[in-house]
């Protein structure tokens, strides 16, 4: 039953892949951090810069267009 779990998890988790949305951080150690994560990042203006945390093939290429279409969109852009 564990190992049925398991696959069945890692189906899942596969077939929808986490995606961040980037912002910067200030300061002179700035990097692009999940907003979501870290409170002081900042997206850019007019952009949105989103990482997939996963390969990205056939069976989640939905999911993730999804989630970029979604994101797009609540920041604004027009698709």
């Amino acid at each position: 039953i564990g190992i049925g779990v398991s696959l069945l998890l890692l189906v899942y988790r596969a077939s929808r892949p986490y995606v961040a949305v980037l912002g910067r951080t200030p300061g002179p150690e700035a990097a692009y951090r999940d907003i979501a994560i870290h409170d002081d990042a900042r997206p850019p203006d007019g952009i949105v810069v989103l990482r997939i945390e996963s390969g990205l093939y056939f069976a989640n290429a939905e999911s993730v267009r999804s989630r970029i279409v979604d994101e797009l969109r609540k920041r604004g852009h027009d698709i």
